[in-house]
């Protein structure tokens, strides 16, 4: 029953998340999604709300709401002991946290849904956070990390079959990274892949032509790549914007248009929502190479400043998200010490059973060694006592009425009876061949039984 529960749940989260998040088209009905769901009588309508809800926000990175909306649902998910939404209300929060450049506070909510995860025994829905976990260590600039996950989230989607939506995030984090490591062929390899892989719905075109566009300015070629980015940033939807700023303007930087970058990266650099420190760093960087372009050094050394005061920044939240990190490592290197312990058990329990059946086959083995030796004893006593039987029976009285038998013959002989003691002798005769025919057959019996 809780299976079918929990199946009901995804197929309605994943209605959810292709209604709200990847389109615009429903969010009028969202008002009178409760009063649908009451209808219906859906059990946790208020949690489908409020998922709904953050998944709208979230897509027009209306930040603060969607946290608060999420905070609600874990509330009401937390009292009603459901660990599904609850995964949900940290994956989303997760989300918004690495959008908004809070990495320490998206680890900690990524650390919380690998266990919901394996409280739930849903390894698929662990892999759904280590793809989060790589692209919060791509954002950090820890490469290796990132291919790390991204490798161990492949062989998981490799080795198992029905999970057909791993792959394309996989192809689309490792071109992301590949470019931003200026490994144009990695990134061409893995361009191919996802092109494969898409299923042509919003998000992944976006995401296609975000990865045109990177292999564009690897192979520079910023000319081609400008139109991309502008029709990019004419879609519906904030999300990815300020980076498809930051590098139309480097494309802008590498066409000699300094005022149109300069002014896109000032914009950018005064918006207090600028995600992540990789971004504010770069942006501060690739302005202060602009103005010490235009030889406007007192400006260039301000960002410098910037660049450098947010880069120390950084590195002090670095120190913490390693404590995390280290966590969640000890975390995973315990569930990998579970599960062996869990297959041990079972292998145990299977080399006890295969113990205890080997020493009842040894018992039964020797109990019927035992019963086929008492069995033969009984066969050697009853064959030894019909054997006397038979013994006495053909000397007592077999041989008694054939000596009898015999003695009269020679009587008769001897005497040579005629009339009525001839008679008699006759009489004698068949007394004793009658009682020797019942010995026989007494014989013939015993031998039979």
């Amino acid at each position: 029953m809780h299976d079918k529960a929990s199946d009901m749940e995804s197929r309605a989260v994943s209605l959810i998340y292709a209604r709200y998040l990847g389109s615009n088209a429903f969010d009028g009905k969202l008002p009178a999604l409760t009063d649908t769901l009451a209808k219906y009588q859906i059990e946790h309508g208020e949690m489908y709300v409020s998922l709904a809800g953050a998944l709208v926000n979230r897509r027009e990175s209306h930040y603060n709401e969607a946290r608060q909306l999420l905070l609600k649902g874990i509330e009401h998910a937390t009292k009603a002991d459901n660990l599904f939404f609850l995964y949900y209300f940290h994956l989303n929060l997760a989300y918004v946290e690495t959008d908004t450049g809070n990495s320490l506070d998206a680890i900690l909510h990524y650390r919380e849904t690998r266990r919901l995860a394996g409280m739930m025994n849903k390894p698929q829905l662990q892999v759904i956070t280590d793809i989060g976990l790589s692209d919060i260590y791509m954002h950090l600039q820890l490469y290796e990390q990132a291919l790390k996950y991204l490798d161990e989230v492949d062989a998981y989607s490799k080795s198992n079959k029905a999970d057909t939506r791993s792959p394309a995030f996989v192809a689309v984090n490792k071109a992301e990274i590949f470019f931003k490591l200026g490994n144009k062929d990695s990134l061409d390899i893995y361009l191919g892949k996802f092109n494969t892989l898409y299923k042509r719905n919003f998000d992944e075109q976006n995401a296609l032509t975000r990865l045109k566009y990177f292999s564009l300015i690897l192979h520079n070629r910023p000319q081609q790549a400008v139109p991309i980015i502008k029709g990019l940033l004419a879609t519906r939807g904030e999300y990815y914007k300020n980076n498809d700023k930051f590098y139309l303007a480097q494309c802008y930087y590498r066409l000699g248009k300094l005022d149109s970058a300069t002014n896109l990266l000032g914009a950018m650099v005064a918006n207090p929502k600028l995600e992540t420190s990789e971004l504010r760093i770069n942006s501060y960087k690739l302005l202060s190479q602009i103005l010490e372009d235009g030889d406007d050094y007192a400006a260039a050394n301000k960002y410098n400043r910037m660049a450098a005061e947010e880069s120390e920044a950084s590195r002090k939240k670095m120190g913490q998200i390693v404590d995390v990190v280290s966590q969640i490592r000890i975390d995973r290197v315990e569930e990998i010490n579970a599960a062996r312990d869990e297959i041990y058990s079972k292998q145990r329990t299977i080399l006890i059973f295969a113990i205890i059946t080997a020493c009842l086959g040894l018992v039964a083995g020797g109990l019927f060694y035992y019963s086929i030796r008492q069995k033969r004893r009984y066969e050697k006593l009853l064959y030894q006592t019909k054997t006397q039987e038979l013994a006495f029976i053909h000397s007592h009285e077999v041989r008694r009425h054939l000596a009898n038998i015999l003695g009269l013959c020679v009587l008769v002989d001897e005497v040579n009876p005629s009339g009525e003691e001839l008679k008699k002798y006759y009489a004698y005769f068949n007394e004793s061949a009658q009682e020797m025919d019942k010995a026989l057959k007494s014989i013939e019996k015993k031998l039979t039984e």
